[in-house]
């Protein structure tokens, strides 16, 4: 822990030493709940919306639902451990979350678990103590993540999908947010319909498109767009699904994808070879004016040229943008 420089040392009751310290070194928070979890309790009071940005940054930086990686648990579940009833009352959220995800390990592994005194010390401590109805929300989403038996994802999504409500799912939406990419696209889709029907939800995602945390600012801005759109809501699902199912591809095209303008079939492609056109063509026409008296055939190869260059790099970008890469060719008609 750094020192405060009104103390020079420091001081766990003390809110301005707790923020000096977490600002230098987040990963502290373990340390410091764990010290004095009355004092870190009325910290988190005063400064709740810090705290849970705090343990939402230490939990965008590896899976929410990790639990191989060394050093123990998952950083939520590791917080959590050294949490008490206090705590929950001032944080219920990543609480209510974190039981969530040591309910779904402790029933998927059982007694055989090398974390086993992990999840068994920390439902002992706050599993009385959070909304249990959020923490049953979160012990299925953490099973359905980790699930690849496709009959019993159905019946785990089916559970999912019955549980939320309205009120419940916009209270953890950042945590969806962050676990999203494992749940193959149900977030946005039940987020989508909700949002449809019920403001809570769409002042959820508002508030989470503001969010310093990255990962999660920029898919609630996706969700934004989707849910901001004058397109049916059936559309909108249809798009969200099918994105799903083509992103499961390893090769191109993607069948189920939107229609894009052109034959590629593919909206994230088709974007990426018009931008390699446009930066193509913008290059030759900078060149112009020192090529303006060349003959027509030198024009043309220097044109097809840059293209050629684009198009060959075009494998790299469509890595980079999480597009599934065709097999590209390129040649010139003599």
């Amino acid at each position: 822990m750094d020192s405060c420089p009104a103390h020079y040392s420091f001081v766990s009751w003390c809110s301005d030493c707790c923020r000096q310290a977490l600002s230098a070194c987040p990963g502290d928070v373990d340390d410091l709940t764990r010290r004095d979890p009355d004092a870190f309790a009325d910290f988190a009071r005063e400064h709740r919306e810090w705290t849970e940005n705090l343990l939402l940054a230490e939990c965008a930086h590896r899976p929410l639902i990790e639990w191989s990686y060394p050093g123990g648990p998952p950083p939520l579940v590791r917080w959590a451990v050294c949490a008490t009833p206090a705590v929950a009352e001032v944080l219920p959220v990543p609480c209510a979350v974190a039981v969530g995800l040591a309910r779904a390990h402790e029933q998927r592994e059982g007694p055989r678990s090398r974390h086993e005194t992990w999840t068994s010390r920390l439902l002992d401590r706050l599993d009385p103590h959070v909304d249990q109805r959020l923490a049953q929300l979160w012990r299925d989403l953490a099973l359905l993540a980790e699930e690849r038996d496709p009959v019993a994802a159905a019946g785990l999504r089916h559970m999912v999908e019955k549980q939320a409500r309205p009120g419940l799912w916009a209270r953890s939406l950042e945590w969806l947010l962050l676990l999203g990419r494992h749940l193959e696209g149900l977030d946005v889709a039940v987020t989508v319909a909700l949002a449809d029907k019920h403001r809570i939800v769409r002042q959820a995602i508002n508030r989470c498109s503001r969010s310093v945390i990255l990962p999660v600012q920029l898919r609630a801005g996706g969700l934004r767009a989707a849910t901001e759109t004058t397109r049916p809501l059936a559309d909108r699902l249809l798009n969200v699904l099918s994105a799903s199912v083509d992103a499961r591809r390893a090769d191109f095209p993607r069948p189920l994808a939107a229609p894009s303008s052109t034959w590629l079939a593919d909206h994230g492609l088709e974007d990426l070879v018009r931008g390699a056109t446009r930066r193509a063509l913008a290059e030759f026409a900078s060149a112009m004016h020192d090529l303006g008296a060349a003959e027509e055939e030198h024009l043309t190869a220097t044109l097809l040229a840059g293209l050629a260059a684009e198009f060959t790099a075009l494998p790299a970008r469509t890595r980079l943008a999480g597009v599934a890469s065709p097999h590209l060719r390129s040649a010139t008609a003599p």
